[in-house]
């Protein structure tokens, strides 16, 4: 509703015309058609003589008769622009989707499974949607049909937020890297360096590998304990050569 081409037009109505006016202009948005008489005291819910009144008013106001249905040109322009659009909008969707089923993948651009896709079923390449999280769940399993995620579907469900979106939660270093114990915070902080530098999922990958090989690398050989400073360890040092001093009339008694 145009506020201020109601206001001129309809300013001058009583508040129960108003009410009346209101609920036709609403109900015939809503139908996508125009009452008959019946049909518009019915959509207005006229109980009352002066309710019945004010619909007739505003009928014979607003509207025209035309073969018993009461129309009107400016609901009727509202309604057919609605509908162009919606069809402007479909064509332009199917023009894209179109586009994308005929897209060819490239040698480049990695394939998401080793096996053959079944038959009508299309190749997920990187350029397509990213996947989501229950693609994501069926493919780590396909013959698991669970809401719940596993935890590689957790990592990549995770890692697609930052903006990697070329993911393979059957990737076997994924596999290997959350059985050796990776976290999703690892996985994550990676994900944030691989973005930054335009990396994908095997960067990510390759980040918390190599993390986990120094970690393991270091792990014995790190100090436990606090670390002491000089005064300490020269302090140590005598109290360790003064252990075992005594005095010389001590010793004499020997």
């Amino acid at each position: 509703m145009n506020i201020g081409d109601y206001a001129k037009k309809a300013g001058r109505l009583s508040m129960l015309e108003h009410g009346a006016y209101t609920l036709l202009i609403h109900s015939c948005y809503d139908r996508e058609r125009f009452p008959t008489l019946e049909e518009a005291l019915e959509w207005c819910w006229v109980r009352t003589p002066e309710e019945e009144a004010a619909v007739k008013f505003v009928l014979s106001k607003f509207f025209d008769l035309v073969d018993g249905v009461y129309y009107q040109n400016r609901i009727q322009e509202e309604i057919s622009k609605y509908h162009e659009n919606a069809s402007t909008n479909k064509r332009i969707a199917t023009e894209r989707e179109e586009k994308r089923r005929n897209r060819t993948r490239t040698v480049h651009e990695p394939c998401s499974s080793v096996n053959e896709p079944p038959p009508n079923q299309e190749p997920r390449t990187i350029n397509q949607e990213p996947l989501t999280s229950e693609e994501i769940i069926h493919t780590d399993y396909p013959s698991q049909q669970s809401s719940n995620p596993t935890p590689a579907a957790s990592v990549c469900l995770a890692i697609k937020k930052i903006g990697i979106i070329d993911l393979n939660p059957s990737h076997p270093e994924l596999l290997m890297l959350i059985e050796a114990g990776a976290t999703i915070d690892e996985f994550m902080h990676a994900a944030r360096t691989a973005k930054d530098k335009s990396k994908g999922f095997a960067y990510v990958l390759g980040i918390v590998k190599g993390q986990r090989t120094e970690a393991a690398k270091a792990k014995g050989k790190v100090l436990q304990g606090k670390i002491p400073n000089k005064a300490e360890a020269l302090l140590q040092n005598n109290l360790e050569t003064v252990s075992d001093w005594e005095p010389p009339e001590m010793r004499a008694q020997k």
